[in-house]
């Protein structure tokens, strides 16, 4: 193999890359389609597996991810419909078979460009 087909090689992956980048998408955690993430308020205790738990019951959860220093999570739904049954019915709810944390469960803003 030569340089030029070194070359001919890594443009056509370059150009494969490109067709499949989309900036807006950031890590499968975009608000795609509008209204499917949660802005939870939980607690620094909680851990991603129980709150994947308690929001699977309502939809298909693409991913959770807990700031525990901040004591906070954000949950990605497939469907703003599930999102909005979650609210409904996870807002003010207490985990742990009554030990806690008490949610606050909210719409989460879109997420910012950096």
């Amino acid at each position: 193999i030569n340089i030029k087909s070194y070359i001919l090689i890594f443009v056509f992956i370059y150009l494969n890359k490109m067709d499949t980048y989309n900036p807006t998408q950031q890590k499968n955690f975009s608000d795609d389609p509008p209204g499917s993430r949660l802005f939870i308020v939980c607690g620094k205790s909680v851990e991603n597996e129980l709150l994947e738990q308690a929001f699977a019951t309502y939809g298909n959860v693409q991913r959770v991810k807990v700031v525990k220093e901040k004591g906070v999570a954000y949950v990605k739904f497939d469907k703003a419909s599930s999102a909005a049954l979650a609210i409904e019915s996870l807002n003010g709810a207490v985990l742990n078979n009554g030990r806690g944390p008490k949610l606050k469960v909210l719409l989460a803003d879109p997420p910012i460009s950096r």
